[in-house]
């Protein structure tokens, strides 16, 4: 399709001096027509996924109207691994043409806008569901804390995939890098109330909370995935936690 674009925008630049059997500017104006209703189907298959992902399911109405938090109203399911990778395909596809038919609009300024705006909206709409991974994020914490890692782990492998995308790593990087300093702030904290729970343990205090440092080491242990994320760091809060209950066992 690229090629025949091309060939046909040279052809453009001569029509005036040949004598054509047919016209050249109606056959482009026909191939975009066509190429829109293709492109069309495939921006709508994808959106069809992010649109399930994101819409409220009929079970969740009622809990909605009595439970009107914030973390209540954040809907939102994760893509599977072949969904996310159709997305990247459907953007390379959109941006592709885009990209052909701005060729067109060097000579001929009405042509290709429609192509272009319907990459807008589709990009648009990925990053709308990138959002609201963001959000849900936010919920989990504020539910679930200690117990939301493993579930967090899952969408924020998405929000990585949905980054292989040129054009929505551009759009996130703000928001990206702001979540995963704030996974990182909140591991740190737990890392510093287990160090203020050890010398405690190690007094063999009668009233020591053994749960709440089982569930700390816990939360530790499951966010290693994400101290793995934090370049330029050596070090592995869970490594030091384990050296430290290591040397109080061995006193």
């Amino acid at each position: 399709m690229q090629k025949n674009l091309e060939a046909l925008v040279k052809a453009l630049s001569l029509q005036s001096h040949l004598i054509s059997l047919f016209d050249i500017k109606q056959e482009i104006t026909n191939l975009e027509t066509l190429t829109l209703t293709h492109l069309q189907n495939v921006a709508s298959e994808a959106l069809a996924k992010i649109k399930d992902a994101t819409k409220d399911k009929s079970d969740l109405a009622k809990e909605e109207k009595s439970d009107t938090s914030f973390s209540s109203l954040v809907r939102v399911e994760k893509l599977s691994e072949s969904d996310t990778k159709q997305l990247e395909t459907n953007v390379m596809i959109l941006e592709s043409a885009v990209n052909v038919f701005d060729l067109l609009y060097q000579q001929h300024a009405n042509l290709g806008k429609p192509v272009k705006e319907l990459f807008q909206s589709f990009l648009g709409e990925v990053i709308v569901y990138f959002e609201r991974i963001s959000q849900k994020i936010a919920s989990l914490f504020e539910k679930q804390r200690y117990q939301a890692f493993d579930e967090i782990k899952g969408f924020v492998f998405i929000m990585d995939n949905l980054r292989k995308i040129k054009a929505v790593e551009q759009k996130t990087q703000q928001n990206y890098l702001q979540i995963i300093e704030r996974i990182f702030g909140y591991v740190r904290d737990v890392y510093k109330d287990v160090e203020l729970m050890l010398p405690l343990l190690m007094k063999q205090d009668l009233s020591f909370d053994y749960n709440r440092l089982f569930e700390r080491v816990g939360c530790m242990h499951r966010s290693k995935w994400i101290q793995e994320r934090q370049e330029g760091r050596d070090d592995n809060l869970m490594d030091a936690i384990k050296e430290k209950l290591i040397c109080i066992y061995m006193n």
